[in-house]
Order: C-alpha cells, then structure tokens, then sequence
C-alpha cells in the first residue's frame, strides 16, 4: 500500500513539472466569483463629493431642527427688518446651531446682506455651505438652497411648524443643491411655482448625482432627478399625494 501512495506522489510530481508556464498561471489565477467587481470599487470623484456634501445637508438639517427646539418654529426663509426689507439668507439664522454662533454675533440683522457691514463678513462663510466639487476655493457662493412659497416647506416671512409639515418630514424636501448658486447670506431661495417645471431647480454633483435632505434629516443622494410631478409633490409640505415610485 504504501509502495503504491509513493508510486502516485511521484506521478502528480511528474504532472505538476510538466505542465508550461500558462497553465502553471492558471492554477494560481484567482477564481472568477472571488474577483472584485470593477463597478463596485469606489469612484474618486463620489469619494470626493458624494459623502462630504451628505454631511453638509445632515448638518444643516440637525441646525434646523435645533433651531426648531429653541424658537418653537423653524426659521423663515429670511430675516425682515422693520422696514419690512429682506435682509439675511436663514443660513445665517442657523449659524449658532452650526457652531458659528461668534460668526453670527457680528452680523448686523437690521441691515441688507450688502450692506457695507454685512458685506464684508461674506468672506467668512462657514465650510458648510461650501459644496464639494462645485463650489470653488475661495468663493462666497452657495449651492444649498431652499424652497419658498406655494405650499412648499419655508416661507419668506413666517416659520413653518415641524409638526405643519403634514405630508410628513421624511416625504418633503428641506434643502437641496440648486441649479445656481448665490452669496451665502443672501436671502435668495428657490421660488417654488406649482404651475412651472421644478427640474429646472435642480443641481447636481459632478458626478451629476442630485442630492437632497429631506425635513426629517435624511440624505437622498440620487441616480437622476424624478418627473416634474414628483417633485412638485416632495416639494410641497400639505398636498395629501402619495409619493410616486420613481423617488
């Protein structure tokens, strides 16, 4: 018996160096199912951009609602002086909840963003505001904006009730990078208009991915935007519609 097992040995030995280098490869080639799939290796540019501008909605989103817990009510789309002018953008009014209440301390509320106080202060936008791969080193510029008016979820004067929001938090949309950008603590939203195209409003990364966060602090990074009918209804607070399947 044992004759015979030494027997075999040799003849696998004999096998094994005989066999050319290709074939020699091919035994130690790693198994196709065990191979990493080229589709899942991260992109550099989603890597770059995607999570980092997440982050930034989540956080807007967390001082929203902090905001919410303070005054009772969320902020308008903008702060009105007396004279009933427009002065600043509610991304300054969130700025203690985002950590910069220093920042926000020397802003002059009374007064237009470019007013030659507040106007110098735009250099100091928060990192926040900033969104990956679009907006420029250096820039005072903001994608991150909101909707206004006609049922959408902030309005220009009032603060809207988180519990007003009656289509619920999770189904309509609190801030999403816009198509243009603009000076960050300007009072300059996206003006919701039922009767028009929405898509018109959105912008994309550069990996041409929209991304929205939704009033309950989710984050909705997505392959491509939904019809113009969805939209009107994930921008709309109190419209009572089912969400369609293509958000």
């Amino acid at each position: 018996m044992r004759r015979f097992l030494c027997g075999a040995l040799a003849l696998i030995a004999i096998a094994f160096s005989t066999l050319d280098a290709t074939e020699s490869q091919a035994l130690t080639r790693t198994p196709q199912h065990l191979k990493p799939d080229p589709k899942a290796v991260a992109n550099p540019r989603e890597v770059a951009t995607v999570a980092p501008s997440a982050n930034n909605l989540r956080r807007i989103a967390i001082a929203m609602h902090e905001y919410s817990d303070t005054n009772g009510v969320l902020p308008p789309a903008a702060y009105w002086n007396k004279a009933g002018q427009a002065c600043l953008s509610w991304r300054v009014l969130i700025l203690p909840q985002l950590g910069h209440e220093a920042l926000y301390k020397q802003f002059k509320l009374d007064e237009p963003w470019d007013s030659e106080h507040n106007k110098k202060l735009l250099a100091k936008m928060p990192s926040v505001y900033a969104t990956p791969g679009l907006t420029k080193s250096g820039s005072t510029e903001t994608y991150y904006r909101v909707f206004v008016g006609n049922g959408a979820g902030f309005d220009w004067i009032f603060g809207t009730l988180l519990i007003k929001i009656l289509d619920g938090t999770v189904n309509t949309i609190m801030c999403t990078i816009a198509s243009t950008s603009v000076p960050w603590s300007k009072p300059d939203e996206l003006e919701f208009d039922p009767e028009k195209d929405p898509t018109k409003l959105f912008g994309a990364l550069p990996t041409g991915q929209p991304q929205v966060v939704m009033f309950d602090g989710t984050v909705k990074t997505l392959k491509k935007l939904p019809s113009k009918e969805t939209l009107k209804l994930l921008i709309q607070r109190n419209d009572g519609q089912v969400i369609p399947d293509d958000f």
